[in-house]
Parts: C-alpha cells; structure tokens; sequence
C-alpha cells in the first residue's frame, strides 16, 4: 500500500474532534487557559479537560509551563457556561 492510499483509508475512520477553550486568563507574567475536548481513539470517545498555567519571561517567551487535565471515557461536553459560545471549536 502507498502513502496515498493508506492516507485515504485513515481519512475514512478519522473523527474530528470537538474542542473548546475558555478566555485566557492574564496576570502579569502569569496565563491560564481551560480546556475541553472529545476525541476518538479506535473509534471510542475520549473526553479531556484541564488547565494550561504559563509564565513568560522579559522576552515574552515561556519560561515556565504546567498543564493538569484529566481523561474520562465516553462524550462528555463541558458544562453550560464553563465556555462562551463564540470559542468552542465544533464540527
């Protein structure tokens, strides 16, 4: 099989994901952004959710990076109201 047709038989199995994210938060040096997302692996849903914490350095480049999320199996969407509409990423 070449690279063309394995491509097409991916791209016939593939789930886009549903992806949310909330307004970052800015304080300083200090960011923080939430997110949501569902994916599919082997054809299963897959819910992620978590927080990215940043801290930039005097050249606006991260320093410092934390990401804490947490997985749960099924579809699950975000609780109304964690998200403005006008952010979530849909398919």
């Amino acid at each position: 099989m070449d690279t063309r047709e394995a491509a097409r038989r991916w791209a016939r199995t593939w789930t886009p994901a549903q992806v949310w994210f909330a307004e970052p938060q800015v304080n300083g040096d200090a960011a923080a952004v939430e997110y949501w997302a569902v994916i599919h692996v082997k054809g299963q849903p897959l819910t992620i959710s978590g927080c990215t914490l940043l801290r930039s350095d005097e050249a606006g480049l991260v320093a410092e990076a934390r990401d804490y999320s947490a997985v749960k199996e099924g579809h699950h969407a975000p609780p109304t109201g964690l998200f403005r509409a006008d952010l979530a990423a849909q398919p």
